[in-house]
């Protein structure tokens, strides 16, 4: 899973909901309904609710739990912030590492109104070298004398390259009593991973037995989401309203 979904009281990541902002996020998997959560930059994020019991206000479709994704609205004044990293992947030999954030923000209407503007690219060129033997028994020197031979060893070097981009406009409306919330969130991932298998045969027929094989699965997926929300008291009564849409593909 590379680290990037989310398991709730042991129970594997398909049987969580993830939530940004109320909104449910579709699944970004082709075989479960988990999320990958490295769509989401977490300078975007202003808090993480954690919920591992349903409540009676909310859909029952989670046997795991429920996890909401806050994102920032655009603070007092004037701000723009911007983020560079990179760093070296001493195994691969690779600098081509980073990840880019900025941010704009500011408030107008007597700060009123909110806009709140960023984007994000990052990239990862990770990987993996395992090594994996087979034996077999040695019967040259009788059932109870036996010695055990490497009969096969298997070299696995993987790279997987991601590369994430993403932005985000979120507009808020302050009134006498709530707020009006429209965020338009769009994020891609790109995967290339590439996976090279040499194998060995060191005993019987396969001695001196080589092979090499390569398997490549590379592809696309997106996350889409929008949503207008709308929060207001009137006196005892409190009204939430939401109209939103998310879509996610892969390719």
């Amino acid at each position: 899973m590379n680290g990037d979904q989310i398991v709730i009281r042991g129970i594997q990541a398909k049987n969580n909901i993830i939530l940004v902002n109320g909104v449910q996020l579709p699944s970004t998997d082709l075989n479960t309904r988990s999320v990958d959560l490295g769509f989401i930059s977490s300078n975007m994020l202003s808090s993480i609710e954690v919920i591992k019991t349903i409540t009676p206000d909310m859909d029952a479709n989670a046997i795991g739990g429920v996890v909401n994704l806050r994102l920032m609205e655009a603070p007092r004044n004037f701000h723009m912030d911007v983020m560079t990293q990179g760093n070296y992947n001493s195994q691969a030999r690779t600098t081509d590492n980073y990840r880019v954030w900025g941010s704009v923000s500011d408030r107008f209407l007597d700060n009123k109104l909110g806009v709140f503007i960023q984007g994000n690219a990052d990239r990862n060129n990770a990987g993996n070298d395992q090594t994996t033997a087979g034996y077999a028994v040695n019967n040259d020197y009788g059932i109870y004398s036996s010695t055990y031979l490497m009969s096969s060893y298997t070299w696995d070097q993987q790279a997987y390259i991601t590369t994430n981009y993403g932005g985000s406009v979120i507009l808020d409306y302050a009134l006498p009593h709530g707020k009006i919330l429209l965020q338009n969130t769009l994020t891609r991932n790109n995967n290339d991973n590439t996976d090279y298998e040499y194998l060995t045969g060191l005993q019987g027929q396969q001695t001196g037995y080589l092979s090499f094989t390569v398997a490549r699965n590379k592809y696309v997926r997106d996350l889409d989401v929008n949503a207008l929300q709308v929060e207001n008291d009137f006196g005892p009564v409190k009204v939430d309203a939401t109209l939103s849409h998310s879509y996610s593909n892969q390719g």
